[in-house]
């Protein structure tokens, strides 16, 4: 997807209106304007403050794909040390931030099940841990 679409379609998603961006980033509407017809591109210093904005990366906002499988395998192992820890909170935590990650930058389906499953485990071993030091 070209940066001029995808800065048009978060700013649908976050409702807001090309007047409220721009004063969020200090430009003119018509500046924003010019991006999402593709007339102009944001500075590059404003794209960190867009990928807050939306709440993405500067990579998604550029249109670049993470399918790195390494990486991928990398967050699956750390999670899965995590869980052989029993740090369930910790487990809990980046699962969900993995899940998020995976949501918007690739299509990992395969990993989203493999993190599914540890979040479920550590979830369900959290709350009868929780429960537990409660009785």
């Amino acid at each position: 997807m070209k940066l001029s679409n995808t800065i048009l379609s978060l700013r649908h998603e976050a409702g807001l209106t090309q007047e409220h961006l721009s004063e969020m980033l200090g430009v003119s509407t018509a500046a924003v304007s010019k991006w999402e017809c593709g007339q102009a591109c944001p500075d590059i210093e404003l794209l960190p403050k867009l990928a807050d904005i939306f709440e993405c990366s500067v990579d998604y906002l550029l249109g670049y794909n993470v399918t790195n499988q390494a990486s991928i395998e990398s967050v699956i192992a750390e999670v899965k040390n995590l869980h052989k820890a029993g740090k369930y909170d910790e487990v809990i935590r980046e699962s969900l931030r993995a899940a998020d990650v995976l949501e918007k930058f690739s299509d990992g389906s395969a990993f989203s099940d493999d993190i599914s499953a540890f979040y479920e485990s550590a979830a369900l071993a959290y709350a009868n841990k929780t429960i537990g030091t409660r009785l």
